[in-house]
């Protein structure tokens, strides 16, 4: 039986795996695409977002340039397979 917890989407993107990985995995490239800031430390990335909200969440998980597991809000987890 799935595990009806877990959310999955499909997007096809124009770009390849590793400039994917990098919006993903690089403070620049989460600033373009996730949140207004997003540096990393120890391990740990610090989300800013433009409505003042601020989210810590440990990577969980690299592979590059085919996986980046991140934690994110209410103990969830974002990863992207690429």
């Amino acid at each position: 039986m799935e595990d009806r917890s877990i959310i999955r989407w499909r997007v096809h993107l124009a770009s390849p795996p590793e400039r994917v990985y990098a919006m993903l995995a690089t403070a620049e490239g989460r600033c373009r695409f996730w949140a207004a800031s997003a540096e990393e430390s120890d391990g740990v990335v610090e989300f800013r977002f433009t409505n003042g909200q601020v989210l810590r969440g440990r990577v969980l998980e690299r592979d590059p340039p085919r996986r980046f597991a991140v934690e994110y809000f209410g103990g969830s987890a974002a990863a992207f397979d690429l």
